[in-house]
């Protein structure tokens, strides 16, 4: 690393000239900024013509005056050195110098205004970012203590404010305080509200992008797919040689699919239609379309009689092609050729657990605990070497948590215990009336 990035790299840490925020998030910045300068600079005149007024010492006057013309001109600070760091630290710092000066003179340790030092680190934090609220936090304990100390060794004079200044102050304490409190809490759930909105309209941004690259890879597949079934009508004896490519775009296709419905799921396009849905009808189809796989790996699906006799709640499209596929493709994807696949079923009063056994090499434990933390997984290859995408168990989630079921998964590694290895998917459905 060399100096010039050493230097941008202390610089964005503490006193950075370079704003890293985009342009509106440095003009919202900018607008608060000038808020806070004018709500806390009305404190801070009327504190300096107490000063003048309510107070005999002239110097508390003077230094009242000049901090509070340094905090007025922090806008336009900001203007000219594009830092917000460095404008944020001006306002507090010409605070923090006149509240001390000012409990100094009026009370030392005693006195209310000292209450001013919580504002400072909230002001600072609100401008910048938590590594320089906590900078505060400690600059204004060390301040607090520093006057403590001031009282006990007896160096803090006694108090110079009038016995009116003490009613004006007092007012000033608490009505400033309900002002500045009540002032950051609108800041705050405005903030929230802005940086909400942001992010709202970024990942619009990114689901629009999204369907266009989507789209744009499904029209060239369909041409694709189109040629190749001309081509098997012109020479049926090709049908060998584009069996696998076929395969490929199959499932390119069914990679892009499953995207787009979760895509649409979650953005609410997609609405569940939950209805009594037989688990018969729903098997019949998903044995059809396994049945080449489990053929070529020479698995076994046995399916519990009871399990075809029973009716659960649900969306019967999701269910079978978002839910029940995906739970099958992966135990057939991680079996082992000869491995047998079993479906079974146990009714808990409302609920019927669906359950989809494998025998293969199961799930390493900190997989698991990335499931549990994340609600997701990512691909890993197969026993023959089968690619996924990672979108399986994530629209198996989505669906359950949508029709407001559960899903559980227990898995022993292979190399944790041999004979009983596998992973066991169970899916908590709705009973149908």
């Amino acid at each position: 690393m060399n100096s010039n990035e050493t230097n941008v790299h202390i610089g964005n840490w503490l006193f950075s000239s370079v704003v890293e925020d985009d342009a509106l998030t440095k003009s919202y910045k900018y607008r608060l900024l000038v808020i806070i300068t004018v709500l806390t600079g009305l404190l801070m005149w009327m504190y300096s013509f107490v000063s003048i007024f309510l107070v005999t010492s002239e110097a508390l006057a003077v230094i009242g005056f000049s901090c509070s013309i340094i905090h007025a001109l922090c806008p336009i600070l900001y203007k000219v050195t594009k830092s917000m760091v460095f404008a944020a630290y001006t306002m507090v710092t010409a605070g923090m110098v006149f509240q001390f000066s000012f409990a100094f003179y009026t009370g030392g340790f005693y006195a209310p205004t000292l209450i001013w030092f919580a504002v400072l680190p909230m002001i600072v934090g609100i401008l910048t970012n938590k590594n320089h609220a906590l900078i505060w936090i400690f600059i204004c304990v060390a301040d607090y203590v520093l006057m403590f100390l001031l009282q006990t060794n007896r160096l803090v004079p006694v108090s110079e404010l009038t016995a009116d200044g003490r009613v004006v102050t007092q007012f000033m304490v608490g009505l400033g305080l309900i002002g500045l409190v009540g002032g950051f809490t609108l800041f705050f759930i405005e903030l929230g509200y802005f940086y909400h909105n942001k992010i709202a309209a970024k990942n619009m941004q990114i689901r629009q992008l999204f369907r266009a690259i989507t789209h744009d890879i499904l029209n060239p597949l369909t041409a694709v797919e189109f040629s190749q079934q001309k081509i098997l009508k012109q020479h049926p004896e090709l049908e060998g040689d584009l069996s696998h490519s076929q395969k490929v775009i199959a499932n390119i296709r069914q990679t892009v699919e499953n995207a787009r419905y979760f895509d649409a799921a979650d953005s609410g396009r997609v609405v569940l239609k939950i209805l009594p849905v037989a688990l018969a009808n729903i098997f019949e189809t998903v044995e059809a379309l396994f049945e080449e796989r489990l053929r070529d790996k020479k698995i076994t699906l046995e399916i519990d009689p009871e399990v075809k006799n029973t009716n659960v709640l649900g969306d019967e499209t999701s269910l079978r092609t978002q839910v029940i596929s995906n739970a099958l493709s992966n135990a057939i994807k991680f079996a082992s050729p000869g491995d047998k696949i079993e479906v079974s079923g146990i009714s808990h009063g409302s609920e019927y657990e669906l359950i989809i056994r494998d025998h293969g090499q199961g799930i390493p434990p900190e997989r698991l605990q990335q499931w549990e933390a994340t609600g997701a997984l990512s691909s890993t290859l197969g026993t023959w070497g089968e690619k996924g995408t990672g979108f399986g168990l994530l629209l198996m989630k989505h669906y359950i948590d949508k029709a407001h079921g559960r899903l559980q998964i227990h898995s022993i590694c292979h190399n944790v215990d041999s004979k009983n290895k596998g992973t066991r998917i169970s899916l908590f459905l709705k009973k149908a009336p």
